[in-house]
């Protein structure tokens, strides 16, 4: 970098950032620290040496470089795992950190990524561990806001917090400190493929019709209708949706958050970023995370088990009372079982159930079955319990699902969502390869 790029980049940041790592051994124990601005973080997991052995190992409720193996047909958590070695995740993240800081310098970049403003920002901040976090909706924004909830919580109430539903979840986050003006508190950005967050929001708001207006808004948006919006219109394709994205960036619209570009919402280049938590690697992200800032072991032992061993089990029953919730004011539009069969084919493509199993209808046997909530939860559930999908297994298919979603999408719309969706691919290191 020359001296004219050097003064620009830390204009950009406003702070500097002067980080190198030290290794402490003491007691028979390893840890990694990284010295930002003369002080040190923790931010590698903690080694032991084997007392018989006298080699290095890794020390109980350590994070980096754990496996998580497992058997062929355990519980699957739909998350991402990760082998690399401490060393290695800290190059990782550090890669991940530069890499923005580039872009932070790309005027002509930044300037294309004006074009869009998303409806809403909300940053939570834990006065306890002192750090932040940019809310993105579609990158386990629901799972954030139980962990910051966790973090502020002085009761121990973990159970009452993860057994919320979802609105309720979202509903109560106004309580939870955030929006902090400050920007040198630490900041932890989530970032997911922007091909993926998309079909996700198309499939949760116009598929569910969690967004009971958004199809009307689609259709009149791209076919220029003038018809009043129609909340009984349940055909939209995914060609649509994406249509509708490149018509409100064109005219300047406002975007709603849940497929508003990361980079829009979170304005990395005004912060202290210190984070990226990847969807993709999200388990290992977010407990390295937590571990970077130094959150209490207790709560990281809690917030893992939801992770690694109850993902499903904590995060299912919440989507479907949320579905029933949502679309209370277009019940009349579609047959219960109709809505109910959708959530089985949203939970096949998200990889929680495998494309093999059946949807369980010898299960409901009157037409009311399908009006009981807790009924359906009841069912899905156990259908879903009896054949857990691996991790891999889980991403094959929601990578098959994903590639036929976007098998007949036109080279213009992709073209023209590539341009939208620019900063998020290269700030964050995504293939603009169309999904295969």
């Amino acid at each position: 970098m020359s001296e004219l790029e050097s003064k620009e980049f830390w204009k950009v940041k406003k702070r500097v950032l002067t980080s190198y790592l030290i290794v402490l051994g003491f007691g028979g124990f390893l840890v990694t620290y990284i010295v930002e601005n003369d002080r040190p973080t923790r931010i590698a997991s903690v080694f032991k040496v084997n007392d018989v052995t006298k080699d290095w190992v890794k020390a109980p409720g350590s994070s980096f470089g754990s496996s998580h193996s497992r058997n062929t047909k355990e519980k699957m958590t739909s998350l991402e795992e990760s082998n690399t070695s401490p060393d290695a995740y800290v190059d990782t993240q550090k890669n991940r950190l530069h890499l923005i800081n580039n872009i932070c310098l790309n005027k002509t970049l930044l300037k294309s990524s004006s074009l869009v403003r998303p409806k809403f920002r909300r940053v939570y901040f834990t006065t306890k561990y002192n750090f932040s976090f940019c809310k993105v909706p579609k990158i386990g924004s629901t799972f954030w806001t139980q962990v910051f909830q966790v973090l502020e919580s002085n009761r121990g109430n973990y159970g009452e917090i993860f057994g919320r539903k979802r609105a309720e979840v979202h509903g109560t986050s106004d309580r939870l400190p955030g929006n902090v003006k400050d920007t040198s508190i630490p900041l932890i950005i989530p970032t997911r493929n922007p091909f993926s967050r998309l079909y996700s929001a198309f499939v949760d708001k116009s598929y569910l019709r969690l967004f009971p207006s958004i199809n009307g808004v689609v259709r009149k948006l791209v076919s220029k209708t003038t018809e009043k919006r129609d909340l009984c219109l349940n055909d939209v394709s995914f060609s649509e949706f994406l249509e509708h994205v490149v018509v409100s960036a064109r005219r300047r619209m406002t975007f709603n958050e849940h497929w508003a570009p990361v980079y829009s919402v979170c304005t990395p280049c005004d912060k202290n970023v210190t984070f990226i938590v990847k969807q993709e690697s999200f388990a290992t992200d977010v407990e390295n995370a937590l571990r970077h800032f130094w959150v209490n072991e207790d709560e990281i032992k809690v917030l893992k088990s939801v992770l690694h061993d109850h993902r499903i089990e904590t995060s299912l029953p919440g989507i479907i009372r949320t579905v029933y919730l949502r679309t209370k004011p277009i019940r009349k539009c579609f047959t219960a079982e109709i809505m109910v069969k959708r959530i089985w084919t949203s939970f096949q493509i998200q990889g929680y159930v495998s494309n093999k199993v059946h949807f369980p209808a010898q299960n409901f046997t009157k037409s009311r079955d399908y009006e009981n909530t807790e009924f359906v939860v009841k069912v899905l559930m156990e259908t879903i319990m009896r054949s857990p999908l691996t991790s891999e297994e889980s991403r094959s298919q929601r990578q098959q699902a994903l590639a036929h979603a976007y098998k007949d999408i036109n080279d213009t719309i992709l073209t023209d969502i590539k341009k939208i969706y620019a900063l998020d691919f290269k700030a964050f290191n995504y293939s603009e390869t169309k999904p295969s």
